[in-house]
């Protein structure tokens, strides 16, 4: 029996962008589509899931889709003004699109914060020529895609995608959904983690109460669920803390840079070891050049990867963190204690308020007070305990190794 397609826009060459599809790959085709050619590929994770095309293999939106013919197709958002012609050529042909989520949503991060989280990596003029000269023919082919799209397209379709890219130029991809509030611009459904992550997406999309929207947990952390949060046994009395990175400064937020950050990492191993803690860091996969920009052969510290951190986790009693997906996980623990770090170049911002007025995380404004707040772990944990089950249900909808099963019978079933 023939396999469904189904085509997903992502960034293939990032691994956690590809794990969601775990449960999928052996029921169905998976084609992943993301850049204007061959050239924009730097890693081959995909080819455990599936295949890859190109914006620039195509003449429109329309012949795309008559020619990979998917059974549906799944955004991570609709931005581009690709993506944005994409999504209006399957509203047309009657296929059904879903956004996915990835990351985190808090209304106070995304919302109040927005200016110190959406500040784009700046690229120096000879990165982008480099950029342009070796992908200028696929880069003019992709924008003969949306030029032919418009042209198929009937109104009101045409007249809306004119306005976004006229509106595009000039605005980062939240205040464009300020901008441009039509359903056109939606999904027909939305794939999410829990309620409390999807009130961003009601708040920036204007979203109707009936618009169709699925809860399913976090897949990337199923594995996690199956062979950590069942090992309470295991733990035993370390002195570990886990640091989990979120790429703060290679991307330049919140005022990070890599001097910056650099130090800070000093500072906190001098106050972990002073405590007697080891510091052991998972870097966010965004951070592909850590060791080397902030000098980690220097200091004692413990770099580790996804594999590691499933083995440490058991046996770690204390998690410091900022604000990240993967806290959410490791906040729900019953055997951690969460520690946020508030206090950043950009100004102290309580970017983890969420989690500390959910009872699950202590806020730290300055590494001064790391010590008062290790030498009373026990303290805190005790206070955390009572409230990680509500902070499950509400952001992690079920913490039970079975995400990725329910995006996979959402994706390959006749419904929407």
């Amino acid at each position: 029996m023939k396999k469904e397609r189904l085509l997903i826009l992502c960034d293939h060459n990032r691994e956690d962008f590809l794990l969601p599809y775990k449960c999928i790959k052996e029921k169905a085709e998976l084609l992943f589509l993301e850049f204007p050619s061959k050239k924009s590929i730097t890693a081959d994770y995909y080819k455990e899931y599936g295949k890859v095309t190109f914006w620039s293999e195509y003449k429109d939106a329309f012949s795309l889709l008559e020619q990979v013919n998917p059974k549906k197709v799944i955004f991570l958002w609709i931005d581009t003004y690709q993506q944005v012609a994409l999504n209006l050529a399957c509203k047309i042909k009657g296929i059904r699109t879903y956004i996915i989520e990835h990351g985190i949503r808090d209304w106070r991060a995304n919302i109040e914060l927005e200016q110190y989280f959406f500040n784009p990596v700046n690229i120096s003029l000879s990165n982008r020529f480099k950029t342009l000269s070796t992908e200028l023919i696929p880069r003019l082919k992709t924008r003969l895609f949306l030029l032919n799209t418009l042209r198929k397209l009937p109104e009101p379709e045409k007249s809306f995608l004119k306005d976004y890219t006229r509106l595009r130029r000039k605005s980062t991809y939240h205040t464009i959904k300020q901008k441009v509030i039509s359903e056109l611009r939606l999904p027909n459904a939305y794939i999410s983690y829990s309620p409390k992550v999807f009130s961003v997406h009601q708040h920036f999309d204007k979203i109707r109460t009936d618009h169709v929207v699925h809860f399913i947990g976090v897949p990337l952390y199923d594995e996690l669920a199956n062979t950590i949060y069942k090992a309470d046994s295991l733990i035993s009395q370390s002195k570990s803390i886990v640091l989990i990175d979120q790429g703060l400064a290679n991307r330049n937020l919140l005022g990070w840079r890599i001097d910056s950050y650099k130090q800070f990492l000093k500072e906190l191993n001098h106050y972990c070891h002073l405590s007697g803690f080891t510091l052991h860091i998972k870097f966010h996969p965004s951070d592909i050049n850590a060791v080397s920009d902030y000098n980690l052969n220097k200091i004692s510290v413990k770099i580790i990867d996804d594999t590691q951190l499933k083995q440490l986790l058991p046996h770690t009693p204390v998690i410091i963190g900022f604000f990240s997906t993967l806290l959410l996980p490791l906040a729900a623990m019953s055997h951690t204690t969460l520690i946020t770090l508030e206090n950043h170049p950009a100004g102290k911002l309580d970017v983890s308020k969420s989690f500390v007025d959910a009872g699950v995380a202590h806020p730290v404004y300055s590494l001064d007070e790391l010590p008062e707040a290790l030498n009373n772990i026990e303290q805190l944990h005790q206070q955390q305990l009572p409230n990680k089950k509500k902070f499950e249900q509400d952001w992690l909808y079920k913490f039970d190794g079975k995400a990725g099963e329910r995006l996979r019978d959402i994706l390959l079933s006749n419904e929407l």
